[in-house]
């Protein structure tokens, strides 16, 4: 009867068996925690840095609870996070924890770590995934993410999901468990996330910030070189916002260099992420000009600034700055002014057809025609040629500039066509006056003068009253009126005696 029994129990649990996975595991393969229930009081660098740890550009791992013994299967799981990273354009790190850290710290804990580990890539979305192995009866997995331009925007549920998926092979009781099954896990998260990037970046029309109100009053050397930037010898492009990938950043710069090659001037485009005021956005312009381009008097310049700082309606700033004699070709004669001479009004009017208003939804697309109309409105107004009657005065040189007849002139002084014209008549009218009076002193030759008393004799005359008797006096008074006509300056940069011309508006 026993056996009988002994046998029915034993079918039974080989039918329970037989209904979860079975993982076969090997001696040399099983793990085995190093520290659990441990905790330990370190800096977040200390704990990133320790060895061993593999590390690149884009890529991160660690196994802090020493649970791979194996160093070809940590290479081969590092391999796999950055192959990935690469594919997909995002900084990926995957940290197994080994010691304690309680849910209010973790948060902390990753974002530091993704700022340690990646210090200058802003361009980019990072992705941290912690992985808990700490001993303790609570999990502790966590899926962090920093910039958050793409991944995982705005559905945070997602990474639940993701780690719950990941945990179905990683199980989390050490017994039965396996290092390999561990690689496993890992390579399936890094499938499921490359997945939904290839079916959700790509198509994402949505920009996120990532210094939303962030104060942003640096050095401008520090603002421009800083993170990713894209600069040649006369063009310039930098996304401090965040808004692009890398791939659209590229091809944002690659126009604005044909751009300033068509234009045969320096070319800068910033789209502003951090908190400027006004003031400080037209002194960041104009020293951002000089700084990347030069100071020269032949150096001509033209900066866009986009206000992407992502506070509330009409607090952004887009600006154009005009170094030297881009001005003459695209200068800003105030919002008030409604004339095809005010270029850069204009040209902000054509962006403002694509740009949202500051604390708007920003749609990529969007954005990216508001800059290709920029560039177009550059060569478009190059061509039509420079706008007469402007002038300005070289803070560099001290030489004036000035438009006249479709021409850009210079000289140690200002003058336009009036004072020529001026000019030319005084010395027309002295030379006709000096010919004139030569040919009527040439026609009429007069004799010696002879005095009235030589014809007469005074032994025959006889004067009784002599006297002076005016008959009326007549003074005449004309006034000449001066023609000084012509248009001196720019609107109201007239008489501006600086190498900078700026024009702005609140969106």
């Amino acid at each position: 009867m026993k056996v009988r029994i002994t046998a029915v129990l034993a079918a039974v649990m080989v039918m329970l068996l037989s209904c979860f996975p079975v993982y076969a595991v090997e001696e040399n393969d099983s793990i085995e925690l190093v520290h659990p229930n441990s905790y330990r009081q370190m800096s977040v660098k200390t704990a990133v840095e320790t060895e061993p740890k593999y590390k690149s550009d884009h890529a991160y791992f660690r196994d802090e609870a020493e649970i791979l013994t194996d160093a070809s299967m940590r290479r081969r799981i590092f391999d796999s996070i950055k192959n990935t990273a690469e594919d997909t354009g995002v900084n990926i790190a995957v940290y197994i924890g080994g010691y304690v850290r309680h849910d209010y710290a973790l948060e902390e804990f990753s974002r530091q770590a993704c700022e340690e580990l990646f210090p200058s890539d802003t361009s980019r979305d990072t992705v941290f995934y912690y992985i808990d192995f700490d001993g303790n009866d609570a999990l502790n997995d966590m899926i962090y993410t920093l910039n958050n331009q793409y991944v995982f925007a705005p559905d945070d549920s997602l990474k639940s999901k993701i780690i719950s998926n990941v945990r179905e092979v990683i199980t989390y009781n050490p017994e039965g468990f396996s290092q390999s099954l561990l690689e496993t896990g890992i390579k399936r998260y890094l499938d499921k996330l490359k997945e939904y990037i290839d079916n959700t970046v790509q198509d994402s029309e949505i920009a996120h910030l990532i210094h939303s109100g962030k104060s942003g009053e640096m050095p401008v050397q520090q603002a421009l070189e800083s993170d990713k930037y894209y600069r040649s010898d006369h063009a310039y492009f930098k996304d401090e916002a965040g808004i692009f990938n890398e791939s659209l950043q590229n091809e944002m710069f690659e126009k604005t260099k044909k751009t300033a090659a068509a234009i045969d001037m320096n070319v800068a485009v910033f789209i502003g992420g951090y908190k400027r005021n006004d003031d400080f956005t037209v002194d960041f312009a104009g020293e951002a000009s000089e700084y990347l381009f030069g100071t020269d008097d032949s150096v001509d310049a033209v900066f866009l600034y986009l206000d992407f700082e992502g506070n509330l309606p009409g607090q952004g700033y887009d600006l154009i700055n005009a170094y030297h004699n881009a001005y003459f070709y695209y200068p800003d004669l105030g919002e008030d002014d409604n004339s095809r001479k005010n270029r850069v009004q204009r040209m902000l009017d054509d962006m403002y057809n694509y740009l949202p208003k500051s604390g708007q939804e920003i749609r990529l697309s969007k954005v990216k025609s508001a800059i290709d109309v920029f560039l177009e409105d550059l060569v478009k107004y190059k061509e039509a040629g420079v706008v007469n009657g402007l002038h300005y005065r070289s803070a560099e040189s001290g030489l004036y500039y000035f438009t006249e007849f479709g021409k850009i002139s210079s000289a140690p002084i200002y003058y336009n066509h009036f004072f020529i014209f001026l000019l030319i008549s005084l010395v027309a009218g002295a030379a006709a006056f000096y010919f004139y009076g030569n040919h009527i002193k040439n026609k009429y030759k007069f004799r010696e003068s002879y005095s009235a008393s030589g014809y007469t004799s005074q032994n025959n005359m006889r004067i009784n009253t002599s006297s002076d008797v005016f008959i009326r006096e007549y003074t005449t008074k004309i006034k000449i009126e001066s023609s000084s006509g012509g248009h001196h300056g720019g609107g109201h940069h007239s008489g501006h005696s600086s190498s900078h011309h700026s024009g702005g508006r609140h969106r």
